[in-house]
């Protein structure tokens, strides 16, 4: 599957680099590759590092549904796929209506500042639903709050020249890649030790409760890439 979607990408795929941003420029093979593509992302500026860092916080704190939400369904609701899998349909439509409808109303600042703020009451109030009713609307919010995500990349393209946001792009997937994979030790862990003898109190959403504090750094650390940045939020 790999393969095939290296072809399509290589055959079908439109160039999304403008032609007078390619025109006298050869493959930078530094730039070629995640950790060229993770220093272009990190390396070049006070505030594009904020800004990935930012983004890093948020996604960790994305990855706490995909790291846990079978089990921690099942464990706190007796849930198996029958009843989740209508939930994660809904959380799949809003991730794909939501931004649509709200970026360009409020423009990518304050729908990343908004969105930040809103995710983190989300996450809170899954960690601390004790009914499926007080979840599904926990869901619910959390659902509008992921606005941020695209917003946060768009912001961070933004900082990017034109010939630069592809390789730039490229580093966000890396750091993604690194979350997740970050996210299901760390939340795995802490979720196992919340329902264990071990825990001095016994609450299984302590891994949603350590998501919001990640959305409330990543808001804070926003505060400071944001300065200056009027310009970034009208391109």
């Amino acid at each position: 599957l790999q393969l095939l979607n290296l072809v399509l990408i290589g055959l079908l795929t439109p160039e999304s680099n403008p032609r007078h941003a390619r025109l006298g420029r050869k493959l930078d093979l530094r730039l070629a590759n995640p950790l060229g593509a993770l220093r272009l992302l990190f390396g070049r500026s006070a505030r594009r590092r904020a800004a990935a860092l930012t983004f890093c916080l948020i996604w960790l704190a994305n990855s706490c549904l995909n790291a846990l939400f079978n089990n921690y369904v099942n464990y706190r609701f007796g849930w198996g796929p029958k009843q989740a899998g209508p939930l994660l349909v809904v959380v799949g439509l809003m991730l794909a209506i939501t931004p649509r409808l709200l970026v360009p109303r409020l423009g990518l600042q304050r729908s990343i500042r908004l969105g930040i703020l809103v995710f983190a009451a989300g996450q809170l109030a899954n960690g601390l639903a004790a009914t499926p009713p007080l979840f599904f609307g926990a869901i619910f919010l959390t659902s509008i709050g992921t606005v941020c995500l695209p917003a946060t990349v768009a912001f961070l393209a933004n900082m990017a020249a034109e010939e630069e946001r592809g390789a730039l792009l490229g580093g966000l997937q890396t750091l993604q890649e690194l979350c997740s994979a970050l996210a299901l030790f760390l939340y795995g862990r802490l979720f196992a030790f919340a329902i264990s003898e071990r825990a001095p109190v016994r609450l299984p959403g302590i891994p949603f409760i350590a998501a919001a504090g990640f959305l409330v750094l990543a808001f804070c650390l926003f505060e400071f890439t944001r300065a200056g940045s009027d310009d970034l939020d009208r391109r």
